[in-house]
């Protein structure tokens, strides 16, 4: 299971990414490439060593180990907001 200190370490980089989605989402006056610079950014916060150091224990959770379920969950989640990054540019373009 994962202990108290690790669930709040990633609820907060949870709301660390959504910051940063909703200010690609808001500001509209962002450059082109303002957003995609964001996103990099958070996933390369994400994916460095000091954090994933921390989930490099031998817990499971729901039988797999806590690191790959780590991995898995932040790669979804930056995929998604790639995916809601390109979408929200296109729809923005067709609407001009």
């Amino acid at each position: 299971m994962i202990d108290k200190g690790t669930h709040r370490f990633i609820m907060r980089e949870n709301r660390l990414l959504n910051r940063v989605l909703k200010m690609t989402e808001k500001n509209n006056s962002l450059s082109r490439s303002g957003g995609a610079v964001g996103l990099f950014l958070a996933a390369l916060v994400l994916f460095n060593f000091p954090i994933i150091s921390l989930f490099d224990r031998n817990s499971l959770l729901f039988g797999i180990p806590l690191l790959y379920l780590y991995l898995f969950l932040i790669w979804s989640l930056v995929i998604f907001a790639v995916y809601r990054h390109s979408v929200s540019r296109t729809s923005r373009k067709r609407k001009q």
